[in-house]
Parts: structure tokens; C-alpha cells; sequence
């Protein structure tokens, strides 16, 4: 885990703490049993806003490798895939953007 530089995430309030993760996870679809799970990589930003009591989480899931036996597979194929290697990119343009125009929602 890192703290999210301010440069990463500009909008986001300066009072705000910022960590982004990332991971790889091997997940099943649905209730498939583990010898179907799906390597995917997850990207999370956490945003915790102690003055209102409220966390954003801001997740970003692409799929490195889909399992044969995964129900994703029947949609997407088996094997290794390749959106991942711009998914960083992807979710810093996310972070980077990343804005709440109105702080009413958070009560």
C-alpha cells in the first residue's frame, strides 16, 4: 500500500487520506468452485474523510487470466488477457479526475 501522492489525485480535498493498492486475486465467478477461479487484478484508491465520518473506495478489476473452466470464459475465452497492462494508466486517469461536487451527500 502507498499514500497516494497529491499530484495522483488533485482533486481529492487536501484533508482527505489517500492509500491506493494493488493486487492480483484469484476469484471463481458466481459460486463456481475454485478449480474455475480467474486471476484479476484489482487496483483500489481509499479516500477516508475523517470530518464527515465517510470513506469512498474508487476500485478498478481487469482480468489477467480467465480460467477454462470459468463461466467468463463462455463470454470472453480462456487464457491470458491483456487489458490489465493498461488498466494503470486507465485508473490513474480515474484518480486523477476523480471530483465530489457536492459534500451534502455525505450527510
Amino acid at each position: 500500500m502507498t499514500a497516494a501522492a497529491t499530484e495522483e489525485t488533485p482533486e481529492v480535498a487536501g484533508q482527505a487520506l489517500k492509500a491506493i493498492v494493488t493486487g492480483l486475486q484469484s476469484v471463481a465467478k458466481g459460486r463456481q468452485e475454485v478449480h474455475a477461479a480467474n486471476d484479476i487484478q484489482i487496483q483500489l484508491a481509499v479516500f477516508r474523510y475523517p470530518d464527515r465520518d465517510s470513506d469512498i473506495l474508487v476500485t478498478l478489476n481487469t482480468p489477467v487470466f480467465i480460467n477454462e473452466a470459468s463461466a467468463a470464459a463462455q463470454h470472453t475465452g480462456a487464457g491470458h488477457k491483456t487489458a490489465h497492462s493498461s488498466a494503470p494508466k486507465l485508473f490513474a486517469s480515474m484518480l486523477r479526475t476523480f471530483h465530489i461536487f457536492d459534500y451534502s451527500l455525505f450527510g
